[in-house]
């Protein structure tokens, strides 16, 4: 926020905070988090997995 402040003491235009800090989320691009099926079963059986290998020991 200092940045900020003084960038815009010293700039004849108006500035926003995001020209100085700038953020990923910031970002408007939203990525696809959706879960499907496929990778439901896919964790289950990794699960599992993991899981037989812990109780063997």
């Amino acid at each position: 926020m200092i940045a900020y402040i003084i960038a815009q003491c010293n700039s004849s235009k108006q500035l926003k905070v995001t020209d100085i800090l700038k953020f990923d989320w910031d970002n408007e691009h939203k990525e696809d988090t959706t879960i499907t099926q496929e990778d439901v079963t896919r964790l289950k059986a990794k699960a599992t997995s993991i899981a037989k290998t812990l109780n063997t020991k």
